[in-house]
């Protein structure tokens, strides 16, 4: 071995230590990441207080129908699917562990209000105040799963216990369930959403809960559950974890297509969660490119597509785009925010920009400022001036800023471009933003959609 005083030594010293202090850096990084990156935040991970109402309800001084509050003593249920495995009298958590299951579960959990004498009635009325003294949190009640998605079991994992000879009970039922809710709707199509790293189950159903609440509990919402681990340092790990269940995750959209009588799918993701769909969105593409694009859309009925705060990497993406990920959805929103401060560390970790922050765009080419001007299906979003997205670190702008939560839920619910959402161009011409002014545009959107909402009593 040399001597540490030798100049051979010295020479390889230097860069061990270059090295050295690199992991010390990447591993302060992480410890960063574990505390700023958390959709919970920090206490119990299975509840969520209440989030703030979108500013449609809260700042447009428009009318809300009173029908809705009719419907939320019959839709305090979320239909859930889920490749964690089961929980067991041995585990900490009550309905699924924070492991890999292999296989697609499916069910329905109940939602109520934690800690509080309101009832669900109640919550119409709290839940659209502009500002809350209290906290109010809901939780899971109870979970029923109704068994394992056929589809998803294959000879190359263990064949769940569960699985018995009525293989198909699961998907029957499900469905069923889908299909009476869609009945019941005027809009016949189908919600899921995403989550992002370091949750629980719970976490994707109650805010799925929130979001239908918020609707007015048109159409389904449905919380698809993948096996994130809310412990600290679980980054590396979640993130391999969302990749792994976008297998999954294409299964069940498929399922959904083939098995509802949903008219379209759309799709809230989160974060990590994001890279489970954009990688299930590539190999759509990529199996159905032997079809024409009336059949590609026929056959997957995949609608408006959410990338919010996404942690994937800007050029694994742009493959993706390249597969054709963009010309099987109605819509493709990727949005963005300058001030993200949690993407930053992944960004660093990784070496690589991350799809949902809003940077300088001078190293992107005119090909790809072209490729955005001229595409139908690709909308990207800043979200950098809307109020309140500074806040939960500039990461968690769907539940903190109501202009956000607005934009997203038009943007998912109808076909309405982002100039008839109410959002202004960028001076190139490939992003979208909030004007100050974005209160009175939103209201003339809204009253285009029911001009019913403007309140003509006076």
């Amino acid at each position: 071995m040399n001597s540490p005083h030798s100049s051979c030594g010295q020479a390889k010293n230097k860069p061990l230590l270059h090295r050295f202090n690199k992991s010390w850096i990447r591993a302060g990084a992480m410890i960063l990441l574990t505390l700023s990156v958390s959709s919970c935040g920090r206490g119990d991970l299975t509840t969520l207080n209440l989030m703030p109402a979108p500013a449609a309800f809260t700042e447009t001084g428009l009318q809300i129908k009173e029908s809705t509050k009719e419907k939320i003593l019959h839709e305090n249920s979320i239909l859930y699917a889920t490749d964690r495995e089961p929980a067991d009298k041995n585990s900490k958590q009550s309905y699924y562990k924070n492991s890999r299951g292999n296989v697609l579960r499916l069910g329905e959990a109940e939602v109520g209000l934690q800690d509080t004498l309101l009832t669900l009635n109640d919550l119409y009325d709290v839940s659209l105040l502009k500002d809350r003294s209290e906290k109010y949190p809901i939780g899971v009640d109870s979970v029923d799963e109704f068994g394992v998605l056929k589809e998803s079991v294959t000879p190359l994992h263990t064949r769940p216990k569960s699985f018995d000879v009525d293989a198909d009970i699961a998907g029957r039922t499900f469905a069923n369930k889908v299909n009476n809710k869609l009945h019941r709707s005027d809009h016949k199509d189908i919600y899921l959403y995403v989550h992002g790293y370091k949750v629980t189950f719970e976490n994707p159903i109650l805010i799925a809960a929130e979001l239908w609440h918020f609707t007015g509990y048109e159409g389904v919402f449905v919380a698809y559950s993948w096996p994130a681990t809310p412990k600290a340092l679980a980054y590396i790990g979640d993130s391999e974890t969302a990749s792994y269940s976008a297998h999954n995750f294409r299964i069940f959209l498929n399922y959904l297509a083939s098995s509802t009588d949903a008219r379209r799918i759309h799709i809230i993701s989160y974060s990590a969660g994001t890279r489970m769909v954009v990688d299930a969105l590539g190999d759509m593409a990529l199996q159905t490119q032997h079809l024409s694009a009336s059949q590609r859309k026929s056959q997957l009925k995949l609608g408006n597509v959410v990338l919010m705060a996404s942690d994937v990497d800007r050029g694994i993406f742009a493959g993706k785009i390249a597969d054709g990920a963009d010309q099987i959805v109605d819509h493709l929103i990727v949005y963005q925010n300058s001030r993200d401060k949690a993407l930053s560390i992944p960004e660093m970790l990784n070496g690589r920009r991350r799809l949902g922050q809003a940077l300088p765009d001078d190293n992107i080419s005119d090909e790809v400022h072209r490729y955005i001007r001229n595409s139908k299906s690709l909308q990207f979003v800043d979200v950098s001036k809307a109020a309140f997205s500074t806040k939960a670190n500039g990461h968690g702008y769907l539940r903190a800023s109501p202009w956000v939560s607005s934009d997203i839920l038009i943007a998912t619910s109808t076909n309405m471009s982002p100039a008839e959402r109410g959002l202004v161009r960028s001076d190139d011409d490939t992003t979208w933003s909030f004007p100050s002014d974005y209160i009175s545009r939103l209201k003339g959107a809204l009253l285009k959609i029911n001009p019913d909402l403007e309140d003509t009593s006076e």
